[in-house]
């Protein structure tokens, strides 16, 4: 995962006729970029926010490759006559061959190389010196094994180890410090689509987290496409934006406001951030923990974020935190307390006693049902949101309150999940990409409410949050590899 660049000439593979010539740039942290000198999508098409499914190419060395799911947006000039230039940006490319889409691009095996990996196997390399002659030594090479059958997704897979290495010509004044680099080889019985391999790149990388006790990263990933001769050399090198510091993400396309656009709001917020900043403490703590920890998954963000949003609730409507007011609650704790009963129909003494003596425990379990639950908290939180602000950040449903009643419904069930198991919570709950969406969701909504508290304007703060949706799993996604 090495920054590179190149040029080359690129096309849809849909339209191979058009061709475009252009140089990509792949920065790890950040993803594939692509500029082409022309218009991708036809003279009669600009703008932002364009998608195409994969963008192929050949680069000036003749190696192909594939550049998938790309954002796109075109640039016009004008002077003799209409210029164009069209910026591709992408998660996933793959040097080493031309793919219509990642299910078409299928590999037979895949050598994967993980952070840690050098130190620990054994080393490879032995050198033994000749008795009574510090001039002659034996140099060998024996490289750590490890392998194991397992399946995965239904698969049977072979794992094993490859190490591959410089060749030893001589001794540096530094001693003998000859390179070499660890991979894990895996090998499923019949060849399967790279994101396939992905998944298990995954797995298999949690494994070596825990094993290693430390954060474990993907260094490198290489592929053999499905069904070539045993003796072609022809390999995919895939590259993927993973494992790199949220502080490296400096482009400004990334960033949730610009002062340019908030230049009168700013003085102010800073005001009002260092006089709050004791009441919003808990909430920007938390917010700024998961911008800046690598490796969280949605679930740990979703968990977070909603347990944040509670808390803020309180801090919003601190005088709203109630069903019915407390001196009446307490007069209805008080009559329980009074009329607790000594007998009832149908149950046995010994039951009866055993009621009597988790009276107290009981009551003060029914003292704290005044508190409004958490679903109720999460659903004012949404609903006092306006309307045009709410809408884009819950994907503009076609009706809010009944989007809103199945999606709280949802986070309760994934929350209720995630804190303590049940197998009914986790049936209700959110799963896969539904859970990613969600924690956006979430999300945009605790930035709306502190740039809210902070002083922004409900226009302003629901701006704030589209881009920070749009911006968390930029890097988030990255913890799978």
């Amino acid at each position: 995962m090495k920054k590179w660049d190149a040029t080359g000439s690129f096309w849809r593979p849909e339209m191979p006729e058009k061709v475009y010539w252009g140089r990509i740039t792949f920065t790890p942290g950040e993803g594939t970029r692509i500029i082409l000198e022309g218009n991708l999508f036809g003279e009669m098409v600009r703008g932002s926010s364009l998608h195409v499914t994969t963008v192929c190419g050949r680069l000036f060395n003749g190696v192909l490759c594939s550049t998938f799911l790309c954002w796109c947006n075109v640039e016009t000039y004008i002077a003799d006559r209409e210029h164009f230039r069209t910026n591709v940006s992408s998660h996933m490319s793959v040097l080493g061959g031309n793919w219509a889409n990642t299910a078409a691009c299928r590999l037979d095996s895949l050598q994967l190389r993980l952070s840690h990996f050098n130190e620990w196997f054994d080393v490879p390399y032995d050198i033994r010196h000749k008795r009574g002659d510090f001039q002659k030594s034996l140099l060998s090479f024996k490289a750590d094994d490890l392998t194991a059958d397992f399946h995965f997704n239904g698969v049977n897979v072979e794992l094993g180890t490859l190490c591959a290495r410089s060749i030893p010509i001589c001794a540096t004044p530094a001693g003998p410090a000859w390179s070499y680099n660890y991979y894990i080889t895996l090998r499923p019985a019949t060849g399967q689509e790279i994101q396939w391999f992905l998944d298990l790149a995954s797995s298999l990388r949690e494994l070596f987290v825990f094993l290693i006790g430390s954060g474990v990263f993907t260094l490198d990933m290489v592929g053999r496409p499905e069904g070539i001769d045993a003796d072609d050399p022809s390999r995919v090198y895939v590259d993927l934006p993973v494992a790199i510091p949220s502080v490296v993400r400096l482009e400004s396309r990334y960033f949730s406001t610009l002062h340019t656009k908030y230049r009168d709001s700013v003085p102010s917020v800073v005001r009002t951030w260092f006089e709050r900043r004791q009441d919003l403490r808990v909430a920007t703590n938390a917010y700024t923990e998961l911008l800046c920890f690598d490796g969280a998954s949605p679930e740990t963000i979703l968990l977070r974020t909603v347990q944040t949003l509670e808390h803020l609730h309180g801090l919003l409507w601190e005088n709203d935190s109630n069903y019915v007011a407390k001196p009446t609650f307490n007069r209805f704790v008080q009559w329980i307390w009074s009329n607790f009963p000594t007998a009832l129909e149908n149950i046995s003494p010994d039951e009866m006693r055993r009621l009597a003596s988790n009276k107290e425990l009981l009551i003060n379990r029914v003292r704290g049902l005044n508190n409004l639950s958490f679903r109720s908290r999460l659903e004012k939180i949404f609903k006092e949101i306006p309307g045009t602000q709410l809408m884009p950040i819950l994907g503009n449903p076609q009706d809010i309150d009944v989007f809103l009643k199945s999606f709280l419904v949802q986070v309760e069930a994934s929350r209720n999940f995630l804190t303590h198991f049940d197998e009914k919570q986790r049936e209700r709950a959110f799963h896969d990409k539904e859970l990613e969406n969600a924690a956006l969701i979430c999300w945009a909504a605790l930035t709306f409410w502190i740039g809210k508290v902070l002083g922004f304007s409900e226009s302003q703060a629901g701006n704030l949050a589209l881009s920070a949706k749009e911006a968390l799993f930029l890097v988030h996604p990255r913890s799978a590899l």
